[in-house]
């Protein structure tokens, strides 16, 4: 366990650096809140890192994209029948999957996709709360671009190509500190001359690390600052471009936040969860512009829990 002085340390850097690092871009296409909503789309070994069967959808809107995105996550569990006055048991796996199907669109660029993700989960502890897990995702999208002339606004081409992709990542997990290191889109570059490789994202690193930190134990108040960085093969010569800081605090089950995406842009979500299904949401809009000149972008996120007996013994805290 890290030693408190430790956290401490940590926070107080995070709070000093958060003004130094707000300078970053959005990733193309994708939900701008979705390291919050569904980071295992960046990080494969993420999924089925939680104990039980959970299905989720989230729709996104913004000044140039729309998104739709159905993510289902799960871990293998086996069922341990009881004797005598001892209720049956369930014992979970060190296998995952999960699965992501989505619509994303903008003026000029369709995708629509499945991604399916397996992982594996070495747990470090008897109690299995801390492990290590790798992971890995297919993906396969149909992708449509739409162009015109400058001269001929009216003569639109249309172009439709089906991308394959892979994902990978590594997942380092205790109850007091998290890490890990992914890259998606690695088959970009490596596809055919005539394929449209401009249509998805660019093959991309990603570094996430955090840690929780126990404010007020009563009444369950804590807080997770992290850090997200994010880089392509060509790296930007403003080192602060890539780095993306996040801060949650929790109220038992209540949970807000802010993404420090954008220097051009505030964020703030939230999340509540219910024993059986949780409902989050994601909003950002210009600091410059109001909000009738550049469309806030907004995320709707709700969440089920599939295998509520088997986690009924966690109760709230399963999530």
């Amino acid at each position: 366990m890290i030693r408190m002085k430790h956290l401490r340390l940590a926070l107080y850097i995070f709070i000093i650096a958060t003004p130094l690092t707000i300078n970053s871009q959005d990733i193309q296409l994708n939900p701008l809140g979705t390291w919050y909503l569904n980071p295992s789309w960046y990080n494969p070994a993420i999924s089925g890192s939680k104990d039980f069967n959970s299905l989720s959808f989230t729709y996104a809107t913004g000044n140039d994209f729309e998104a739709m995105v159905l993510n289902g996550n799960t871990r293998f569990s086996k069922r341990i029948k009881g004797y005598y006055n001892i209720p049956d048991n369930y014992t979970y796996r060190n296998m995952g999957i999960g699965y992501q199907v989505f619509h994303k669109s903008s003026d000029l660029v369709e995708s629509s996709g499945l991604k399916v993700t397996g992982s594996y989960h070495l747990k470090l502890n008897e109690s299995a709360t801390s492990f290590l897990s790798i992971g890995i995702s297919l993906q396969g999208s149909m992708n449509t671009v739409t162009t015109s002339s400058i001269e001929f606004p009216d003569n639109t081409t249309t172009e439709t190509s089906l991308d394959p992709n892979i994902d990978f990542g590594v997942y380092f997990y205790i109850p007091a500190f998290y890490m890990g290191i992914s890259s998606t889109g690695i088959l970009d570059g490596i596809l055919p001359d005539d394929t449209i490789s401009y249509i998805h994202d660019a093959r991309q690193y990603h570094f996430l690390s955090g840690f929780k930190l126990v404010l007020y134990r009563p009444m369950k108040i804590l807080i997770e600052p992290s850090v997200i960085v994010s880089f392509s093969d060509t790296i930007s010569p403003e080192l602060f471009d890539h780095i993306h800081p996040m801060l949650k605090i929790y109220v038992d089950n209540f949970c807000i936040g802010s993404y420090f995406y954008s220097k051009d842009k505030l964020s703030v979500f939230f999340r509540y969860n219910y024993p059986r299904f949780y409902l989050g949401a994601f909003f950002a809009m210009s600091r410059e512009l109001p909000y009738y000149k550049n469309k806030p972008s907004i995320e709707l996120s709700a969440g089920i829990n599939l295998s509520y007996k088997e986690s009924r013994r966690y109760k709230r805290f399963h999530w």
